[in-house]
């Protein structure tokens, strides 16, 4: 029986890995570009080339001008310090930055699902893995920029 459970166990690790990429490819274009991220975008090119430290978060109101800067935002700058870390590391390049983000949120995840293998075992990774690693949203919604 319980030869049995470790084997359905892996066997859902491995529908788990390829319904994952067969979900990526499918949706991962399909998130289409929003308003906020074009806003984004403007606020950290700007300050990548005028070489300055963001010390106010992102607009409450995202819509609008992008060169108005009168408009309410959120205190703290980490959410911008955090894309301009990975705009600059990766030479200014967009595509590349998203890339470094995208990684990197992978790797957290790998690490979460490592510490609950070893934690909880094979068949607990395997449910949690399922879950997780299906979600599109694991790397759509995380990769804000």
């Amino acid at each position: 029986m319980k030869s049995n459970l470790l084997f359905l166990s892996k066997l859902l690790f491995i529908f788990t890995i390829i319904f994952s990429v067969l979900i990526r490819i499918y949706a991962f274009d399909k998130a289409g570009l929003k308003i906020d991220h074009l806003v984004h975008y403007y606020t950290v090119k700007n300050y990548y080339e005028t070489k300055t430290l963001p010390t106010m978060g992102a607009y409450l109101q995202g819509y609008g001008s992008v060169e108005n800067t009168e408009r309410s935002r959120t205190p703290g700058g980490y959410f911008y310090l955090e894309y301009l870390t990975y705009f600059t590391l990766a030479g200014g390049d967009l595509d590349l930055a998203r890339l470094f983000y995208m990684f990197s949120m992978i790797i957290c995840a790998f690490i979460f699902l490592f510490w609950i293998y070893k934690r909880f075992g094979l068949i607990t990774f395997s449910i949690i893995a399922a879950i997780l690693l299906i979600s599109p949203y694991l790397l759509l919604m995380n990769n804000q920029f």
